[in-house]
């Protein structure tokens, strides 16, 4: 007798946002490495690193509670059913 196991697994609401911030964090942390590096292009009295560097620091943040988020944020559903006999040794299995 052989058995069959069917896993499926889908994000509950907590997965979907932790997807969100997984792929939002990085592209965030993109944009405001531009913007760092638009403000370094100034003069040294009329730029602003900071703010740049901080919103980059949270992006990064952000990207490491998405993973969390994701794995936190899963649903797995298990189905067993018996399944057909496996044919002998003696018989063919593509014919």
């Amino acid at each position: 007798m052989a058995y069959e196991i069917r896993t499926e697994q889908k994000f509950t609401d907590v997965g979907l946002v932790g997807a969100a911030l997984f792929v939002g964090g990085p592209i965030g942390s993109a944009i405001c490495y531009a913007w760092y590096l638009s403000q370094l292009g100034l003069p040294s009295y009329e730029s602003n690193t900071s703010g740049a560097a901080l919103l980059m620091a949270l992006c990064g943040i952000t990207f490491l509670v998405g993973c969390v988020l994701m794995v936190i944020g899963r649903e797995q559903t298990h189905t067993v059913r018996k399944s057909e006999e496996q044919p002998s040794a003696g018989q063919q299995l593509w014919s």
